[in-house]
């Protein structure tokens, strides 16, 4: 939640680094009691946090970082004595850099995108995406539950199929060809030579038809 959070502060703010808002973020979620803990935590989930204790209190302070909660990011850090923070980058790449800021961009674009899938559900027929059914059922149903039945019970909505430019064109196609043969086929029916029976002379159907105007 954090990570997300401190995603959309720096994509909404470009003074806001994105380190520094989840270092605000961690701190006014967490509380004194837990924030050190936390944050060593996202350095080995990817996030680019520094070791020392002091550039992490740069990082939040208020004059470094424009975020209204900074202030209060700070004071809660003041509060409690920072732990030595050792782990190594080394965790954070064997992690996959899940905390990084681009994971946590790809994690919220795919998030988004999945939100306007629709699904049927069984039991009336209708369609909706995942939220709209945790909406539904909600009260009857956990969220984990109408997971589950969103992943193996509802059905994908079937799309229409545009009509390809090939299936749309046939039919004018057709009927191009089947004039262009029939064109062929009055010119080829007009310079064809036959013998005229009256005189026993050679003449396509154009040089009779002149003759016996």
């Amino acid at each position: 939640e954090c990570e997300e959070l401190a995603w959309g502060d720096s994509e909404a703010n470009a003074r806001v680094k994105y380190e520094a808002a989840l270092i605000v973020r961690i701190a006014t979620r967490f509380g004194a009691a837990s924030v050190w803990i936390k944050i060593a935590e996202a350095r080995t989930r990817g996030a680019e946090i520094p070791l020392d204790p002091k550039r992490v209190y740069l990082l939040a302070h208020p004059d470094k970082c424009d975020m209204a909660e900074a202030a209060d990011a700070t004071a809660i850090l003041n509060a409690q004595r920072p732990p030595e923070m050792t782990e190594s980058r080394a965790s954070a790449s064997a992690s996959g850099g899940v905390g990084s800021k681009a994971a946590v961009g790809a994690r919220i674009a795919a998030a988004r995108a999945g939100s306007q899938v629709r699904k049927i559900d069984p039991e009336d027929g209708k369609a909706s995406t995942f939220e709209e059914l945790v909406i539904k059922y909600d009260g009857t149903y956990s969220k984990e539950e109408v997971k589950e039945y969103w992943d193996f019970e509802c059905k994908p909505v079937a799309e229409d199929k545009p009509e390809s430019a090939d299936t749309v064109s046939a039919p004018a196609s057709q009927s191009e060809a089947a004039g262009e043969m029939a064109g062929a086929a009055a010119e080829a029916e007009e310079t064809e030579q036959k013998i005229d029976p009256e005189d026993g002379q050679l003449c396509t159907l154009e040089e009779i038809r002149r003759d016996r105007k």
